[in-house]
């Protein structure tokens, strides 16, 4: 017997040994970016006025992307910012400088609420690369009521060190040193931006709603020079049966009351045209909550002329109100502007008279195709709450501005029938952790048939729950990407 088990000892060390000496070599693993299909809300996007192809685009809770226009791909540009520093992933607006392609800045914080650390503006000097970071004593909501208004980060046209912010609870700062530091514009009144009785209670303990705080603003480069700050300079706030539509003419020390502006609704968003033209969009609610009413006007500054001139109106059988409009930088008649909570789905209209009159896209013929992503197919049209005009829109070969080429970003949370004429996503404009979307609107052609609180937020496999976990404070410092950059996590 013990002859056997020797014998049995000495077989299995032998084979033991064996398997050792013959053990394949390891081989190695290349780790890459995986496009998981989802939904998410892309609620903002801004071209550069001057390089043609240079457009950024930002999500509400995962984080901000430029789109590679070689690649035909949307590159992320927070994929750095490590879990303690979550809150940063919210990108409450964006802003280039006109005068420097390289320079963009975000403005960044996911919450409002009390127990959520401060946000932060990023600011970058090669096209999103690498950043640096300015800490604020100052909350941002970029993933709170209202996310889908703006812009409310903006640069000088004309002395691109001068940066104008707003916020939802600390009113408007100013940067004269290209975003390293901020101070409080004191010239703006509290009360101007200060939530009011008219928007109701708010819960306690809960972050803004989106109701009152600074939602956009836009410097007019005809008011300055090279080198020369503007000195005309647009504000709105999110705020209704008072003045919402703010103006100053002296660099943002000062600001008046546009007089007979409309105050029946809140400004979503603003446009302000090459002629000097401002068109702005309205609605009852900062949304994506729904809108009762709404609609657009066109402010004429050299006669202090306001028009009304909304494409649709809301009537006591269809509420609705109005989330975005967007004007051609090449051609000041052309606009564009996006319904919200329409009953019967939702549309863009476009004009090439400076609204006089509008043509409905989605009626008219618009379509997507979402072969590359077929389990959107139903999903209807909704939460346009960025219209954009590629300003590098070209006639090809001519040199000459071409139809309006319009983006919009929508999230793609609601399924249901589209019905006919319904406009359905381009999935390869897609940026976002969770295939956020954006949309190219071109019309059909003749022929064959041819986009300071921060609750829980889960990363990519994981859920959070109601365990009250939350991110670090932020440090300050700079960042820098990887020198391997990771592929977008969008949809391929």
């Amino acid at each position: 017997m013990k002859t056997l088990r020797s014998l049995a000892c000495t077989l299995l060390m032998s084979t033991s040994l064996a398997w050792a000496g013959t053990s394949p070599a390891p081989v190695p693993y290349a780790w890459k970016s995986v496009a998981i299909g989802g939904g998410g809300f892309v609620d903002g996007f801004v071209f550069h006025p001057a390089a043609n192809g240079v457009v950024y685009a930002r999500t509400d809770m995962g984080g901000a992307y430029r789109r590679d226009s070689g690649a035909a791909r949307w590159r992320p540009l927070l994929d750095w910012v490590p879990y303690a520093d979550l809150n940063l992933m919210g990108v409450e607006s964006i802003a280039v400088d006109p005068s420097d392609a390289g320079r963009v800045y975000l403005s960044c914080g996911t919450y409002t609420a009390p127990d959520v650390p401060d946000g932060a503006v990023l600011r970058s000097t090669d096209g999103g690369l690498s950043f640096q970071r300015t800490n604020l004593p100052v909350k941002f909501g970029g993933n709170e009521e209202g996310r889908g208004n703006g812009e409310r980060l903006a640069v000088d046209p004309n002395d691109g060190q001068v940066l104008l912010l707003g916020t939802r609870l600390s009113g408007l700062w100013k940067s004269v040193d290209g975003a390293a530091s901020f101070q409080p514009v004191d010239g703006l009144p509290a009360e101007a931006w200060k939530r009011s009785a008219l928007d109701g209670p708010l819960s306690a303990g809960r972050g803004s709603d989106g109701r009152g705080g600074v939602v956009f603003v836009i410097f007019d480069p005809r008011s300055g020079s090279r080198g020369h700050a503007s000195q005309t300079v647009y504000l709105g706030v999110s705020a209704m049966g008072r003045p919402n539509l703010y103006r100053s003419q002296d660099g943002g020390v000062t600001w008046q009351p546009l007089a007979g502006q409309p105050t029946a609704y809140r400004p979503t968003r603003a446009a302000l045209a090459s002629d000097g033209q401002l068109f702005v969009s309205y609605g009852s609610d900062p949304g994506p909550r729904g809108m009762s009413d709404g609609g657009v006007w066109r402010y004429d500054p050299r006669a202090g002329a306001w028009a009304d001139i909304t494409p649709d109106r809301p009537d006591a059988s269809r509420h609705f109100g109005y989330a975005a409009v967007a004007v051609d930088a090449r051609d000041p008649r052309k606009v564009v502007a996006s319904s919200f909570h329409r009953p019967g789905g939702e549309e863009l209209f476009r004009s090439t008279d400076s609204g006089a009159t509008w043509k409905p896209v989605v009626a008219s013929g618009a379509v997507f195709d979402p072969s590359l992503a077929p389990y959107v197919k139903d999903t209807p049209l909704h939460w346009l709450f960025d219209v954009e005009i590629d300003p590098g829109n070209l006639r090809p070969g001519s040199g000459r501005p071409g139809a309006a080429h319009a983006l919009a970003g929508d999230e793609p949370r609601h399924r249901g029938d589209g019905g006919a004429g319904a406009v359905q996503p381009d999935p390869r404009r897609a940026p976002g952790h969770r295939a956020r979307r954006l949309f190219g609107i071109r019309p059909r052609r003749p022929g064959p048939a041819g986009p300071r609180g921060q609750p829980e937020a889960a990363l990519p496999g994981q859920h959070l729950g109601r365990d009250r976990r939350r991110p670090g404070s932020p440090g300050d410092g700079a960042h820098r990407q990887p020198a391997q950059r990771q592929e977008p996590r969008l949809l391929a």
